[in-house]
């Protein structure tokens, strides 16, 4: 009897100790809730290790913990959960670390993320949390880092984050809600390391309580930000500071002397402000600076020879200032310079023999002054340049023959000064210049060199307003883009006579796209000529702005580097024997990396700065109105405000405004002229931020075509004429974008 009680109470001993692994703990429960909210293809894949029968979730993935088993550390990076917040976690008192990093959650952060007092880390970056940044978070004492960059986060910062004592990493930014100042609070955050309030509405005054944060290595509050007022003298004494950006504010006054101190500084960056005075004498002393942008502010005076002593110096913008006297000979000094812009600026006197010393500068900007003497012959050196504009300055003597050992140059203005001379056959050595060869409004003679013929990737080459003389058979190799303004003004040049050197075969047999023999057309516009001539019918039209919507968009979006062509107009749309349409008369955007943050050229697809609506509506406009912008029959009205005006007009159906030349169309067609008069308006959006990119707009145009011709396929399409189509942007995909803009009645014409 002894023994059966013994081995009873064992057995019951031991059942006692198994049950509490016989079923997960709270925590691996908890978050087994949350994943039942993520996306379910993801689930089963990437968290197949989330396994129920586990008595904790310590060796799933992702989930890492301490050596008492509870939840030490969430991190999951790039994986696109499509939940919301894990409310369900707010209970792990031991959870140090919760990384969610771009993993496309949504909703607020809970105010009970309070509870969680053993954060060190909260990183949720790149994700669409709304809501306000909860003031609970001041109860996080244990936190070190604070990362919320890239939501919609809204509202202000919270005074509370001044409780933060132990707070190193504080990144707001891309949160473009984000408004009010930063509160005074923040200087309670000693151990501060890295303040990012980039790309944040945050206005105000800089609090001068940031120079007691004395560990601070990085300031970053550029971009969208609306600080006002001086630079606070008290930020000179975060010496320790390596990176400084200030850039793209209101800011005033003169850079504070106290910055002397900041002799760990890297990159300083105070562009696009309105800062005044001399450039400070002691920045050659900031020894390791290797960043230097002070663009687009009011300095005046010289620019300080000390410059020359920043032996890591790579980038140094001084663009758009007023600054006066010569270029610093001693900047041959800064060994490592990559990019040099002092354009825009009343600088004088000769271009320094010793830029040739800056072996590494792949970028030199110095148009827009009124700088003279010539060319220094030393920059044969400079086989890295990429970008070479001197325009607009007072620069004589001849081109020099030793750029043509620059071979790397893809950008080369020289236009608008005072160089003479021929046009060195050196120049055709330069086979990687693809994006510009200015050399207009000189003094340059004699024939163009047959080297120019090498340059096949080139896209604008400008020789207009010279002296030159010759035939232009010498560019018979060179494929590009070439109007005729391209050579206007050189009186004794001789175009090409392309018809008696080429036969149509030929013509049909690749793109034509040499446009030199064009101004011997009325009026140099083919365009114009076929329209004055015939009909166009309604297939050809939509060729056409099909065709030159590709056209753009291959320009914008598949061109390396892009290419803004900034001057789409009827007129520069070129028509083939087919109608098939090809672009001409490029006009440039002004190719610098003015900020550190564009591209030769341009890098923004679609739009660079503002592009007014008239010039965007050209081409459209002749195609589905046969109107042109300045045609007396729209009353001096822009064709775009004629339009919207007829829209709005009570009772006036959007065919109104199409072209009565086309009026023995089907109403499927009639649909089609509709939607694509939906997408010119679009367009010509006031916001230019609202306009659709290129690649957009061939995308809607092709999706009409699909769309009218399942219509036509099915038979849904009644007879010929206007009159039933008052609600033909109703009948395709794309109706939703259009019927507010286009509608026939007079009630959706506020939209517009």
């Amino acid at each position: 009897m002894p023994t059966a009680i013994f081995r009873a109470i064992s057995f019951l001993s031991v059942a006692l100790l198994l049950l509490p692994v016989s079923g997960l703990n709270h925590e691996g429960t908890a978050l087994l809730a949350w994943l039942s909210s993520f996306n379910s293809s993801l689930s089963s894949a990437l968290f197949s290790s989330w396994d129920p029968t586990h008595s904790n979730p310590c060796r799933w993935a992702f989930v890492s913990c301490s050596s008492s088993g509870l939840v030490s550390e969430i991190c999951i990076r790039s994986i696109s959960l499509h939940t919301t917040f894990p409310s369900q976690i707010l209970s792990f008192r031991s959870l140090a670390n919760l990384v969610l990093y771009d993993t496309n959650i949504t909703g607020e952060i809970p105010r009970m993320i309070a509870n969680l007092t053993s954060l060190l880390t909260l990183d949720l970056r790149f994700n669409a949390l709304s809501g306000k940044i909860p003031p609970g978070m001041g109860n996080l004492s244990s936190l070190r880092v604070l990362e919320l960059v890239d939501n919609q986060l809204t509202g202000t910062i919270p005074a509370e984050i001044g409780r933060l004592s132990s707070l190193e990493i504080f990144r707001a930014g891309g949160n473009s809600g984000i408004s009010g100042e930063i509160p005074p609070s923040i200087s309670n955050c000693k151990g501060l390391v890295l303040l990012g309030l980039a790309d944040t509405a945050v206005s105000g005054r800089i609090p001068s309580g940031i120079g007691e944060l004395r560990n601070l290595r990085t300031l970053s509050i550029y971009t969208s930000n609306l600080f006002t007022g001086d630079v606070p003298e008290s930020i000179g004494n975060c010496t320790g500071l390596t990176v400084m950006d200030l850039s793209l504010n209101y800011l005033t006054g003169e850079v504070p002397a106290s910055f002397a101190k900041l002799m760990s500084l890297e990159v300083f960056l105070l562009s696009y402000n309105n800062i005044s005075g001399r450039i400070p004498g002691f920045v050659g002393n900031l020894s390791r600076l290797s960043q230097l942008e002070l663009d687009n502010n009011r300095f005046s005076g010289e620019l300080p020879t000390g410059i020359g002593q920043l032996k890591e110096l790579t980038q140094f913008f001084a663009w758009q200032n007023q600054l006066h006297g010569n270029v610093p000979s001693e900047l041959g000094g800064c060994g490592k310079l990559e990019s040099l812009d002092l354009s825009y600026n009343f600088l004088t006197g000769r271009m320094p023999a010793e830029i040739g010393h800056l072996r590494n500068l792949s970028f030199l900007e110095l148009s827009e002054n009124m700088i003279s003497g010539t060319i220094p012959s030393s920059l044969e050196h400079l086989r890295q340049l990429n970008v070479i504009d001197l325009s607009r300055n007072r620069i004589a003597g001849p081109v020099p023959e030793t750029l043509g050992l620059c071979g790397d140059l893809e950008f080369l203005d020289m236009s608008s000064n005072r160089i003479a001379g021929p046009i060195p056959e050196e120049i055709g050595y330069l086979q990687g210049l693809d994006i510009v060869l200015n050399l207009s409004w000189n003094y340059l003679s004699g024939p163009l060199p047959r080297g120019l013929s090498n340059l096949s990737k080139l896209t604008s080459l400008d020789v207009s307003h010279n002296m030159l003389t010759g035939s232009l058979d010498v560019l018979g190799g060179l494929d590009n883009l070439l109007p005729a303004a391209s050579f206007a003004g050189n009186q004794q040049l001789l175009a090409t006579d392309v018809d008696s050197q080429t036969s149509r075969e030929e013509k049909e047999g690749r793109p034509w796209r040499l446009a030199m023999g064009l101004h011997s057309l009325p009026k140099g516009n083919i365009v114009r000529l076929l329209g004055c001539c015939m009909t166009v019918a309604w297939e050809s039209r939509y060729k056409i702005a099909l065709g030159a919507a590709q056209g753009l968009a291959y320009l914008h979006h598949d061109c390396n580097p892009p290419i803004i062509h900034r001057d789409i107009k009827a007129r520069n749309i070129l028509v083939g024997l087919e109608f098939e349409p090809y672009l001409a008369d490029f006009g440039l955007a002004k190719p610098v990396d003015r900020s550190g943050r564009t591209m030769p050229c341009g890098v923004v697809a679609g739009s660079y700065g503002y592009i007014a609506p008239d010039v965007e509506l050209d081409c459209d406009s002749m195609i589905l109105t046969g109107l042109q912008p300045s045609d007396a029959r729209i009353q001096g009205a822009h064709i775009v405000d004629w339009v919207r005006r007829e829209l709005r007009a009570a009772n006036s159906p959007a065919a109104a405004v199409l072209d009565g030349s086309l009026r023995n169309q089907t109403d499927v067609e009639v649909q089609e002229m509709v939607q694509v008069l939906g997408v010119a308006l679009l367009c010509v959006n006031p916001a230019p931020e609202e306009r659709p990119s290129m690649r957009d707009v061939a995308a809607l145009l092709r999706e009409i075509r699909i769309v009218s011709r399942h219509l036509q396929e099915a038979g849904d399409h009644p007879e010929k004429g206007f009159e039933n189509c008052a609600n033909a942007a109703a009948c395709s995909s794309f109706s939703r974008a259009s019927v507010p803009m286009i509608s026939s009645s007079s009630s959706t014409s506020s939209s517009l």
